[in-house]
């Protein structure tokens, strides 16, 4: 099994294009569509790395970072 990459991204299209690329190239994907979304995935999934829009309605990509600081 590959490494397990977080994305999270408000667009929709942009999110599955992600998505897709990813799991092609062997990754484990999770996706979440807010900031708050998140942080649920990554207080039950160990994940490897999160890729994040900063731009998000709610918990924004910066706030998010803050966050997952805190968790570690």
């Amino acid at each position: 099994m590959g490494e397990h990459i977080l994305i999270v991204e408000d667009d929709l299209n942009l999110r599955d294009t992600l998505t897709e690329l990813f799991k092609r190239e062997g990754y484990v994907v999770s996706v979440a569509q807010n900031g708050n979304e998140a942080i649920k995935i990554l207080g039950n999934t160990n994940i490897d790395l999160v890729i994040s829009d900063l731009m998000m309605p709610g918990l924004s990509g910066m706030n998010l970072l803050q966050s997952i600081i805190q968790l570690q």
